[in-house]
């Protein structure tokens, strides 16, 4: 049985373009609420009409939390609704924004899904989270030109205190570069992407080009605006950079497999970075929210193997 046959690990797979390439608008921070819902459709209905893109990938806190599944599906119509109508392809990650009224991401989950052009699923029940999976995109003869990998990166780091039962605090009062309490990449989510990484290259001959996405960026993220120059940094640190509390290994990984091309996270409300840059050959980028007043969003586009940035 192929990867992409595995119903828990791979989303419904899509295709290039007939001539070749694919572009994919990555949209995060909406975080729709009764302050927005009535702006918010137009917004995006305006920028999928300038960008066309292939796909829609939403990297999370697109609603501002939903105490029910009636708020919830009220929300998603103002976001998910322009994009159906254009008959475009989307898919999902959770935020922690996503998540803080209450309802589980889990719970969340059936209500993306009732769209008919969703791709987004739980993902294997042995990982942390819901929503860590892949979605490949395949060429004319139906092979992978390219896998986009989607993680769940969670809320608060309390929730994996309390998961690993541990009697040691992983949060502390003066953590790296960051402020004490964000949760992110665990090592069983790196693990997985690192086994199915080989796998993948090993039923196929070769590396399959990639891009991964997650709401909260890691540690290294925060190396780009500290090297501006050594990392070709395109863009501007307006604040401080909200990375997880712990290091879950995925640069590393990902360094080391040299499939992923970039990693691309959000997690950034209060403030506007907005920035990208490369570090040990892969690009790591941050998004501000899509709703801090300029709608901010970044657009890739993929031929010949390689993945371009589009801004």
């Amino acid at each position: 049985m192929s990867v992409f046959d595995r119903k828990e690990t791979a989303a419904r797979p899509l295709k290039l373009r007939s001539d070749g390439g694919f572009r994919i608008l990555e949209i995060h921070g909406t975080e729709i609420c009764e302050a927005n819902i009535d702006t918010i459709p137009g917004q995006i209905g305006r920028l999928l009409d300038s960008v066309k893109p292939d796909l829609v990938y939403l990297t999370g806190d697109m609603t501002a939390g939903a105490s029910n599944v009636s708020e919830l599906e009220k929300r998603l119509d103002a976001l998910i609704g322009p994009i159906e109508e254009r008959n475009l392809e989307w898919t999902h990650i959770f935020g922690d924004m996503d998540r803080r009224a209450g309802l589980a991401a889990e719970d969340q989950l059936a209500s993306y899904k009732k769209y008919p052009h969703c791709h987004s699923i739980a993902g294997p029940s042995e990982l942390d989270g819901c929503g860590n999976y892949i979605l490949p995109v395949l060429d004319s003869r139906g092979d992978p030109a390219f896998v986009l990998w989607g993680f769940d990166t969670g809320c608060e780091i309390g929730v994996y205190e309390e998961k690993y039962h541990s009697p040691h605090r992983a949060r502390l009062a003066s953590p790296i570069y960051t402020e004490h309490y964000m949760d992110g990449i665990h090592m069983n989510q790196t693990m997985w992407y690192w086994h199915l990484s080989q796998e993948l290259e090993a039923d196929y001959g070769r590396k399959i080009p990639g891009l991964m996405f997650f709401h909260t960026s890691t540690q290294e993220h925060t190396i780009i605006p500290m090297n501006e120059r050594l990392t070709g940094m395109r863009g501007s640190q307006d604040g401080q950079v909200v990375c997880s509390v712990v290091c879950g290994g995925m640069w590393s990984a990902v360094f080391e497999r040299k499939d992923v091309q970039g990693i691309y996270c959000g997690h950034t409300r209060r403030d506007k970075n907005n920035f990208v840059g490369s570090y040990g050959g892969i690009r790591l980028g941050l998004s501000p929210a899509f709703k801090d007043g300029e709608q901010y969003y970044r657009v890739f586009e993929f031929r010949d193997g390689i993945f371009s940035e589009l801004f």
